[in-house]
């Protein structure tokens, strides 16, 4: 039996994926074209908007993790007090 060493990425999500560059492109096609009226930020949001959203999840998880941790830490510094 032949066996490939192939890696596999347990999370794998790209930022700028190639279908955000397409609709990027229409986007420009259709402005260029006259079809759409739309300002040059949201002409290029398929290229923002994940990178944005990535950013937002990833804080908002740290923000979680710390405001966990400094419950317990309270709770732990107001049960040593107690004692």
């Amino acid at each position: 039996m032949d066996q490939k060493n192939t890696t596999k990425s347990l999370i794998n999500i790209p930022l700028v994926n190639i279908w955000y560059v397409i609709l990027t492109l229409i986007f420009i096609l259709m402005r260029v074209v006259c079809i759409i009226d739309w300002s040059p930020l949201w002409i290029l949001s398929p290229l923002w908007i994940p990178i944005i959203v990535s950013l937002s999840l990833f804080i908002s998880i740290y923000i979680i993790k710390f405001v966990i941790l400094g419950i317990i830490y309270l709770i732990d510094y107001f049960d040593k007090k107690k004692k």
